[in-house]
């Protein structure tokens, strides 16, 4: 009886710390990867809880995509409007058992300077489900939210 109370003690450990998004269970990388590749729209962009959407839709529009670049062999992050000039591409991987995604040196699409402060940023993943990615993440002492349809 002791055994069975700790199995199940040991399986409720176990599914509690996998919940890694909105809908429930554990999600392996390969899970994650696909239901983030795909075509969005920024929808919703914060700073501080200050709307800030139109300040990016400026800077590189609204249309955002998560793809796999054959080339580089590296999973790629563009936001790239084709009305826009200075577009937005920068790999980026899975951290943190895939409940977050690190793009290295991504201050540029906060700070406008480009590279210079080799900063990574992590995107913590609040919601990933088909067509629907909310994201947050933290830089300079600030809470960046992107929702992404």
């Amino acid at each position: 009886m002791k055994k069975i109370i700790l199995i199940l003690i040991a399986i409720t450990a176990i599914v509690a710390g996998c919940q890694k998004y909105e809908e429930g269970p554990c999600i392996s990388f390969r899970s994650a990867r696909n239901r983030l590749y795909g075509d969005y729209t920024l929808t919703k962009y914060t700073i501080d809880g200050v709307d800030s959407l139109q300040q990016m839709k400026d800077r590189f529009g609204l249309s955002s995509r998560f793809f796999y670049n054959d080339y580089s062999e590296k999973d790629n992050w563009a936001m790239d409007d084709p009305t826009i000039s200075n577009p937005f591409i920068s790999r980026y991987t899975f951290v943190d058992n895939n409940k977050a995604i690190r793009v290295p040196y991504g201050s540029e699409i906060f700070t406008g300077k480009g590279n210079f402060d080799h900063t990574d940023i992590d995107f913590t993943i609040l919601k990933l489900k088909s067509k629907d990615v909310h994201l947050k993440a933290i830089f300079n002492n600030k809470e960046y939210y992107l929702e992404l349809n």
